[in-house]
């Protein structure tokens, strides 16, 4: 507990100390997510449907090997505050772009933090059946023949898709490069 709560958190007793643990993690959630300028939008894993539904076409706006991003991640961001926020977070080069968010919406896949140089995340592909809209993300491993470079690495992808009303879901594959010609 935060040592500056702990003198009042002593006098709780029980459902109190409970109550009380709810409502820090509620407001730390709110400043990490809402106050912080992180990103709160992220959408889930679901069942596949990569051969079912309608194709989306879809548009790389950036990739890269350097984020802030730790961990494998999806955001869904509808703002152009999210979008410079996440813009930031990267090694992105230029500008942020222009995103016309009436008509469009970005994803960004995050692999996380990789030990070399090698790894790559990328949108493989974009569908809407009747329940969802449904991303299909590769995560591509350097195999054995390549030489990599000992830098850690956090591989990402920013891709614009026209707006939907679906829920987001998706699924990973992964896929192993040879290096070998």
């Amino acid at each position: 507990m935060h040592p500056l709560l702990y003198p009042y958190a002593s006098r709780l007793r029980g459902g109190s100390r409970l109550g009380l643990a709810i409502v820090i993690a509620a407001i730390g959630g709110f400043i990490y997510y809402g106050g912080s300028g992180k990103l709160p939008f992220s959408f889930g894993s679901g069942s596949s449907v990569a051969d079912q539904g309608t194709e989306v076409a879809f548009v790389e706006l950036a990739h890269g090997t350097y984020s802030e991003v730790s961990i494998r991640k999806n955001y869904l961001i509808n703002t152009p505050e999210q979008l410079r926020t996440l813009w930031s977070m990267t090694d992105a080069q230029g500008d942020v772009p222009n995103v016309d968010f009436g008509q469009y919406e970005v994803l960004a896949v995050f692999a996380g933090d990789e030990p070399t140089s090698g790894y790559a995340i990328a949108v493989s592909d974009v569908r809407d059946s009747d329940a969802q809209r449904f991303v299909s993300v590769t995560l591509s491993t350097p195999g054995a023949s390549c030489v990599l470079a000992p830098a850690e690495s956090q591989p990402y992808q920013i891709i614009e898709v026209p707006v939907t009303t679906l829920p987001f879901a998706h699924q990973d594959s992964s896929k192993t490069i040879s290096c070998l010609n």
